[in-house]
């Protein structure tokens, strides 16, 4: 009886800890997720923002100013950066195939189906009698 009541607990915990990790394991794949979209907009702007630097110290008014070459190797240093920590969040992006991959997937799945049929080309399965 003790055995019983001990093994129902033991199970009803097991349910109650699997339920709590998925739900975590599920927010923690959402902030994941909302982190690797926000660094690919940050990167986006930060490259708009180094596109508009380049262009005002190339204007005569401000060319060879000091300050703004220092503010766009700056801006250059944190998009490398920015680029680091954008492979190392792609992971949550979903993999784009060419068409050169999926024949190439296509042709592996062809060729594994012709070995499967020429492992079971001699083998003529159990013979029943006939009377």
């Amino acid at each position: 009886m003790t055995i019983n009541i001990g093994l129902t607990l033991g199970l009803i915990m097991s349910i109650i800890l699997n339920i709590f990790t998925l739900w975590y394991a599920r927010a923690l794949l959402g902030r994941l997720a909302w982190i690797s979209q926000n660094i690919n907009d940050l990167v986006q702007i930060i490259e708009v923002y180094k596109a508009n630097l380049e262009g005002v110290q190339n204007l005569e008014q401000f060319y060879g100013d000091q300050e703004i070459k220092n503010l766009a190797l700056h801006t250059a240093s944190l998009l490398d950066v920015l680029e680091d920590y954008k492979e190392v969040v792609l992971v949550t992006e979903p993999i784009e195939y060419t068409e050169n991959d999926l024949e190439n997937q296509q042709k592996e799945q062809q060729n594994a189906e012709k070995e499967v049929e020429e492992k079971h080309v001699l083998y003529a399965g159990t013979r029943e009698r006939n009377s």
